[in-house]
């Protein structure tokens, strides 16, 4: 294992397996595998409908016939709550804003449907942050205690977890972007930023090592039945 770059342009500091860090869409992998746990536990079926299992999701478009496989797969039609013109602006605006998964499900929701269920493929956020709350109503805990319990805790990546806020554990890599509002190609440090806006979709942060531990657990499939 090794390490390359800086990890703090201020300071110059260099990269370290051991830095904690935001994994983005890594943790759809994640949340992915607890649904199909509870697939496995026989809480509910794959089968099953959005609005089955989230009544109040209805506002989704096609929540009857949306299910969760199409979830799963990206699948569903369901429009991707990044693409609407007002997240990103508000993002911006305020990055350490602690985001509800009812406010992104909104945002989407306020769109048409890309497709009718099962019809195409197109990647979607929302079908993750649906996932998200199905886990919270199934297992009765907050999705960050259902990741821990199930998956972090038993595979020993005491390095990983799914945050509420803008902080991280230290040690960690700082992160940047560019501000698109500024367009000057100018990196901002953002590592205070809240990942509540990509929550059970991309929230988690964890390290090299667990990501190793995490891989292998993912793709012997030790974590589900056959």
């Amino acid at each position: 294992t090794a390490a390359f770059g800086v990890s703090d342009l201020r300071n110059n500091t260099p990269m370290s397996p051991d830095l904690h860090m935001r994994i983005g869409s890594i943790t759809k992998t994640m949340t992915a595998t607890v649904v199909l746990q509870l697939v496995d536990e026989g809480s509910f079926t794959l089968d099953d409908t959005l609005a089955t299992l989230l009544p109040d999701a209805t506002t989704i478009p096609n929540a009857e016939q949306i299910t969760v496989r199409h979830l799963l797969s990206m699948r569903s039609g369901i429009f991707d709550y990044l693409d609407d013109e007002d997240f990103f602006p508000q993002v911006f605006a305020n990055p350490t804003r602690h985001w509800t998964p009812q406010e992104m499900i909104a945002l989407a929701a306020r769109h048409d449907p890309e497709f009718t269920p099962g019809a195409d493929f197109a990647y979607s956020n929302t079908n993750f942050i649906l996932l998200g709350l199905i886990v919270e109503d199934r297992t009765n805990q907050p999705i960050a205690a259902a990741l821990e319990r199930r998956l972090f805790a038993p595979l020993g990546m005491a390095q990983t977890s799914l945050p509420d806020d803008a902080t991280l554990p230290e040690p960690f890599a700082h992160g940047y972007v560019s501000d698109p509002r500024q367009n000057t190609g100018e990196l901002a440090d953002w590592t205070a930023f809240n990942a509540t806006a990509a929550w059970a979709a991309g929230g988690v942060v964890s390290t090299v090592c667990d990501l190793h531990t995490w891989l292998q657990a993912l793709v012997d499939g030790s974590l589900l039945s056959d």
